[in-house]
């Protein structure tokens, strides 16, 4: 990835290669793990940022008198159980470096270049923005992710549909990834919401605080979709289980209705000499229509107590 630089005003403007920013604009970086590595020993705590760039697997903020640094894990909306976004950041007063190969910060700050900032925001202020920015439509997409779940809701009523279970296995696993992935968010924010002021003499931490309310929010939004997989999961249960009641109660309503047929054949493949029946002319017929009697008065009954 090519490392890019800008300068932070109340605009983002890209650096050409040796450009220095205006007077009292900040710097933002965007640089490979290589290129980091490079340069990570004139930066205060680079070790610290270097030990937990070995593996990112989650988001975490550290913040130090000087610096905050962390790292960013941000899960793909469109494949939620794969690799995710991965990246660093090291925040100084007038000094933002995202270390990225993934390319998801350049294409977020990419698309910021089209903001406005006001007049003295400090790159605290920017950094919260980007925060914003990795969130900005996640209330949409758990919206059509709950639309999803309704439909299969919706289908049970009428059908069990195939290969439930692995559907509700791979939903539970993509709203754990997204559970954790907020909780991190909000770690991140407090933790900047804490420090930010101190690091860089910013009197206005709220916009970490709202970040994090609204980091919880979706927290909470995933709960109560892991409830709803829970329901749909017990809705299905239920819909087997009554299925399965179904498919006994005719059984049994069969074998009741064809067990005494069973005990008129038995008894009259005896074959006894002396049995009367044996030489009646009317014999066969008079089965025949005991069996249907028989019959007659089971179903009548049967749904006389709504068993049929």
């Amino acid at each position: 990835m090519v490392s890019m630089r800008y300068s932070f005003g109340e605009k983002i403007v890209s650096l050409a290669k040796g450009q220095k920013p205006g007077k009292g604009e900040a710097v933002i970086e965007i640089m490979s793990g290589q290129e980091w590595g490079q340069s990570a020993g004139s930066f205060p705590h680079s070790k610290a940022l270097a030990h937990i760039m070995t593996d990112i697997q989650y988001c975490k903020a550290e913040a130090f008198t000087s610096c905050i640094l962390g790292t960013l894990s941000v899960p793909d909306r469109k494949h939620l159980d794969g690799p995710r976004h991965s990246f660093a950041f090291y925040i100084r007063k007038e000094h933002l470096i995202f270390i990225d190969d993934s390319g998801l910060a350049h294409k977020i700050v990419s698309r910021m270049q089209e903001m406005l900032f006001a007049p003295g925001d400090s790159i605290s202020d920017f950094f919260v923005a980007f925060l914003e920015a990795l969130i900005q439509d996640d209330s949409l997409y758990l919206q059509k992710y709950e639309q999803k779940l309704a439909a299969i809701e919706e289908q049970l009523m009428t059908e069990i549909p195939d290969h439930f279970y692995e559907t509700i296995i791979r939903c539970r696993k993509e709203l754990l990834v997204l559970h954790t992935y907020y909780e991190q968010l909000m770690d991140v924010g407090g933790v900047m919401e804490n420090r930010s002021c101190t690091v860089f003499a910013d009197p206005d931490c709220t916009f970490y605080t709202i970040f994090s309310d609204r980091a919880g929010r979706l927290h909470h939004h995933v709960e109560m979709l892991r409830e709803y997989v829970l329901q749909i999961r017990e809705m299905y249960q239920s819909q087997l289980n009554i299925m399965q009641n179904r498919t006994m109660n005719l059984l049994t309503v069969v074998t009741t209705i064809f067990l005494p047929l069973t005990l008129l054949a038995g008894w009259y493949g005896m074959n006894f000499t002396h049995m009367p029946e044996l030489t009646w002319k009317y014999g066969y017929v008079g089965v025949v229509i005991l069996s249907l009697v028989i019959l007659g008065v089971e179903i009548y009954i049967f749904k006389k107590k709504r068993i049929l």
